[in-house]
């Protein structure tokens, strides 16, 4: 996939601050792809809380933040407590300089 960009996902939960990222052609397809992989287990959220989180993530749409290319913001519900996703689309694929 040569259009494919690189996004990072800045997730704020319960305190925590977790960083990945995933290749994608856009950030809502990048942002189902980065929840599908999403490791309960390190952020210290309950597995059974999987299905409505990716539902939740799926409904919301990736707002774009005013005054910033490429850069969008989310907040799914996550349990009983609020997710704070940030989303910023790096690079493109082979623009990856350092790797």
């Amino acid at each position: 996939m040569p259009n494919d960009s690189l996004f990072t996902f800045i997730l704020e939960y319960r305190g925590g601050t977790f960083l990945s990222q995933v290749r994608s052609a856009s950030v809502e397809d990048a942002k189902m792809t980065w929840c599908n992989g999403l490791s309960f287990q390190v952020i210290h959220a309950p597995d059974s809380g999987r299905a409505l989180f990716l539902e939740a993530v799926a409904e919301e749409p990736a707002t774009p933040v005013s005054g910033l290319a490429r850069v969008w913001c989310l907040a799914p519900a996550l349990g009983d407590a609020t997710a704070l996703v940030h989303v910023v689309e790096t690079a493109a694929l082979g623009g990856d300089k350092g790797r």
